[in-house]
C-alpha cells in the first residue's frame, strides 16, 4: 500500500508539472494574441484619425477605435498577468527556491498539440487502463485483501483452541563432572517426560465476537 501511495503521489506531481507546462504555453499564446489584437487595434484607430482629418469619417468612429484599443490595451495586461502567474507556478514546481528563477525567463519550446480524435480511447479501452494501472484502484484492493485476513483472523478467535505439547529432562545425583554429564546427556537414568493435551472452548466470547461482526462490517 504504501508503494502504491508513492506511485499515486509521483503521478500526480507529473501530471501536475505537465498541465503547469502547458497552462504556461496557453498563457504565452494568449498574450501574443493580444499583442497582435492591440497592433491591430492602433492601426484602425491611426487610419480612422487620418480618414477624420479628411473629412471620411465621422469623430464618434474615432471615439470608438480609441475605445477597442483601450480595451486591447487592458486584454494584454490582463494576459501578461495571467502568464506571470502561469510562470511562477511552474517555478514553484521547479525549484523549492522561488527567489532564485526571479530573473529567469521561461521560455517554452513545444506548441500546444493540435486534438486528435485519436487522443480520446474508447470507453472500454479507458476503463480497462484505469483498472490495470490506477493506483487508487490497487490500494482498494489491497486494502481489501487487508480486510478478509481480519476478518479470517476474528472468525478463528471464536472457535476451540487444541493444544499439544510435551517435553524431556535429565537430571543428575552426583556431582563429579565427568559423571554428570554422562548421566545428563547419555545414560539418563533420572529421566522426566511429560506430554499433555489442552482443548478450550469460547463460551460468549462477547469481545471476540464484537471484532468479527466489525470486521465483517468493514469487510
Amino acid at each position: 500500500i504504501a508503494r502504491q501511495l508513492f506511485r499515486s503521489q509521483a503521478s500526480t506531481d507529473l501530471l501536475n508539472a505537465q498541465n503547469a507546462y502547458w497552462d504556461l504555453v496557453a498563457a504565452q499564446d494568449a498574450v501574443r494574441a493580444e499583442q497582435r489584437a492591440l497592433a491591430a487595434a492602433q492601426r484602425l484607430l491611426s487610419d480612422n484619425q487620418q480618414q477624420e482629418r479628411f473629412g471620411a469619417l465621422a469623430p464618434l468612429d474615432v471615439t470608438t477605435a480609441a475605445s477597442a484599443l483601450a480595451g486591447s490595451r487592458r486584454d494584454l495586461i490582463i494576459a501578461q498577468t495571467n502568464e506571470k502567474i502561469k510562470e511562477l507556478q511552474l517555478k514553484a514546481l521547479i525549484s523549492k527556491r522561488v527567489g532564485a528563477l526571479n530573473d529567469v525567463d521561461l521560455v517554452t519550446v513545444d506548441p500546444l498539440p493540435e486534438p486528435k480524435d485519436s487522443d480520446i480511447p474508447p470507453v472500454p479501452d479507458a476503463v480497462k487502463t484505469a483498472l490495470a494501472n490506477r493506483s487508487e484502484l490497487q490500494q482498494a484492493d489491497l486494502n481489501l485483501q487487508n480486510q478478509r485476513f481480519t476478518a479470517k483472523i476474528t472468525a478463528n478467535s471464536l472457535k476451540p483452541t487444541l493444544g499439544i505439547y510435551g517435553f524431556f529432562a535429565s537430571s543428575s545425583l552426583i556431582d563429579a563432572p565427568g559423571a554428570l554429564m554422562n548421566q545428563v546427556w547419555l545414560s539418563y537414568p533420572y529421566p522426566e517426560v511429560g506430554v499433555g493435551i489442552s482443548l478450550s472452548f469460547p463460551f460468549r466470547n462477547r469481545s471476540a465476537q464484537a471484532d468479527n461482526v466489525r470486521a465483517n462490517l468493514e469487510l
